[in-house]
């Protein structure tokens, strides 16, 4: 749901610290998790576009605080055993969850559901996210400053996808401008 819903990669939609859940309203990506042998938290994000606040709707907010308060629980229950590092998905014991761990949790996820196509991937649905808000209407600066594209061609050239309904309705709005400006 996070991915489709705000089109987060990889290696950011895992790992949101729970301090940077703000009165404002807004989630905030401020840096990423990236594997060496072992993973590793940069306190930067991956280019200036990448860092970047998202609303938070009221059904996700009761979603967070109900892992916040599991996470409380587990404290306890580990005491001082508890890794605290102050990311909302984690393990029972406080441990992020590795940067690759959802996409291959996904990706059996699939394998195991004959309804879904094998080839579909966790990165397809940031894919579908910023198709549909393209087809939706959203402005393509919005949508390359929701998903933090550094740079706009990488929202256009990777993800902006055509379907018929777009080209005849395009195709219908040139006919009505053309058509409209020679008639009078």
């Amino acid at each position: 749901m996070w991915k489709h819903d705000y089109g987060e990669n990889t290696l950011n939609n895992q790992r949101f610290p729970n301090s940077k859940i703000h009165s404002d309203g807004k989630i905030y990506i401020q840096h990423t998790i990236a594997m060496a042998n072992r993973p590793v938290a940069k306190d930067r994000t991956k280019n200036d576009a990448s860092y970047r606040g998202y609303p938070i709707p009221d059904w996700a907010r009761k979603h967070l605080d109900n892992i916040h308060m599991k996470q409380e629980m587990y404290k306890s229950q580990f005491g001082n055993t508890y890794t605290d590092l102050g990311y909302i998905f984690t393990w029972e014991d406080g441990r992020p969850y590795r940067p690759d761990y959802l996409t291959k949790r996904f990706k059996k996820l699939v394998k195991s559901d004959d309804r879904l196509d094998n080839s579909l991937t966790l990165h397809s649905l940031r894919a579908s996210c910023v198709s549909i808000l393209i087809h939706q209407g959203v402005d393509i600066k919005d949508v390359q400053a929701w998903v933090g594209h550094r740079d706009i061609q990488t929202t256009l050239n990777v993800y902006a996808r055509t379907n018929e309904a777009r080209k005849e309705k395009t195709a219908d709005l040139m006919s009505d401008v053309i058509f409209k400006k020679s008639a009078s």
